[in-house]
């Protein structure tokens, strides 16, 4: 999923769904909390830097924990906004996908949105969002902050609002 599709999904979620936890909800991804500044995240899991999403996300990549509840990942993906852990992805193969969903149901609950390729838990401080595409071959489970979320699409607004290109 780009970054321009998880934005406007996000967006969609944050303003029409009501605001609640749901099971087990994350307060960040891979045993590190939301907003930890990169330094710190580097100094708990190797992180290699992947690429520059936008002006202010960076993502980097770790081969490290590559299992989550028996199913295997290819690699867990981890998005700074401004320095600070706003998104993990776990990243695998489409052949995992039911796999995937099950472990993420059995951790999370029912999904409040489950149509096409997403399936989606939405709570107050994390969005899970499951993708799969055949034509992609690959799966990820992208969770993100919701704070942080919220964050980017004010600066994105504002930065539009700004922006002599119109």
């Amino acid at each position: 999923m780009t970054p321009v599709r998880l934005a406007i999904l996000l967006a969609a979620l944050l303003s029409a769904a009501p605001s609640f936890a749901f099971d087990n909800e994350p307060s960040g991804f891979r045993g590190v909390d939301w907003g930890t500044p990169l330094g710190a995240v580097r100094g708990k899991v190797k992180l290699v830097f992947n690429r520059a999403i936008e002006a202010d996300i960076a993502e980097y990549r770790s081969q490290a924990d590559l299992r989550v509840a028996g199913v295997p990942l290819l690699f867990n993906f981890y998005r700074f906004y401004r320095g600070r852990l706003s998104e993990g992805i776990m990243f695998t193969d489409f052949s995992q996908r039911a796999n995937l969903e099950q472990v993420l149901t059995a951790r999370f609950g029912t999904p409040q949105d489950k149509a096409g390729r997403q399936v989606v838990w939405a709570g107050k401080t994390t969005i899970v969002v499951l993708t799969c595409g055949s034509w992609e071959k690959a799966c990820s489970a992208t969770f993100q902050s919701v704070a942080l979320a919220e964050e980017v699409s004010k600066n994105r607004a504002a930065t539009a609002k700004s922006s002599k290109d119109f």
